[in-house]
């Protein structure tokens, strides 16, 4: 079948640009990644491609996982911010390419004896926790290069109920049973309350709105009352591959034909 081989030489040739994009030092430590977003402070890797890249090379080559984590986990806060949520999508990075790992390989060593490494990650997901909203929505600032346009963003929500929903068996393996089920309690009240505060009627039917201040509107975000669609959003665009709906979802079915229309306003 012409298609299937031009899918399969497109996912070989996607697999060997990833890898182009890591250099290693002669020790084995990544020290270059060059793909993302030009970094908002200086020495800071940021993109959205931080996780797509590791994965897509994991399943030929999972010795990477170890210099890919250090180096990403180094890396997914900005030195100098004002905002603890700065950007939580890149946040979440690191344990999204540990789960996958770990469920590629079952080795569970990398997390165990990498205190330093283990550390970081765990800080990151207690601070993630934290910052929910009474809603248990996540928020954010920015994703990848440019600033989301409300407070609780659709995509960074997506991204947030998948990597709760993914990480309680992980955690629990790490001795971390009442932070998992924590996380598990995080990603149902996520699920509920994107469906019920970021849908409203559009000009193909109910859909996604995009995101919501939830009453915390200032000037750094768009106000509420219209839809709108992120360019960076792919989290959007994977919603049903997170889990959050399916692909049959009408609202997120209308939510694309409404970013695909002149009805979208932020085009």
């Amino acid at each position: 079948d012409p298609i299937c081989q031009q899918s399969l030489d497109f996912a070989v040739r996607s697999v060997l640009d990833n890898f182009n994009c890591y250099l290693f030092n002669e020790e084995g430590r990544l020290i270059i990644h060059n793909q993302g977003a030009p970094s908002h402070n200086s020495g800071r890797f940021w993109g959205i491609d931080a996780e797509p890249t590791a994965l897509s090379l994991l399943y030929t080559l999972p010795e990477l996982a170890g210099p890919v984590l250090r180096y990403v986990s180094e890396r997914n806060k900005p030195a100098y911010t004002l905002y603890p949520d700065h950007s939580t999508p890149i946040m979440m990075a690191p344990w999204i390419i540990a789960v996958h790992y770990v469920s590629l390989t079952g080795d569970m060593d990398l997390l165990r004896t990498d205190e330093t490494l283990r550390g970081r990650m765990m800080s990151d997901i207690v601070l993630l926790l934290s910052l929910r909203n009474p809603q248990g929505l996540v928020p954010s600032r920015y994703s990848s290069d440019g600033h989301v346009f409300r407070r609780y963003d659709f995509g960074t929500n997506c991204k947030a109920y998948y990597l709760f929903s993914q990480i309680g068996d992980l955690l629990e393996a790490l001795g971390e049973s009442a932070l998992a089920e924590k996380c598990r309690q995080a990603a149902t009240q996520i699920q509920e309350n994107v469906l019920e505060h970021m849908v409203a009627p559009g000009p193909f039917g109910d859909q996604f709105t995009g995101g919501t201040n939830m009453g915390e509107h200032e000037p750094f975000y768009l106000q509420d009352g219209f839809p709108y669609y992120d360019g960076e959003d792919s989290s959007s665009c994977m919603a049903p591959l997170y889990g959050i709906v399916p692909f049959t979802d009408q609202r997120w079915q209308n939510y694309h034909r409404f970013a695909q229309s002149i009805f979208c306003t932020n085009y």
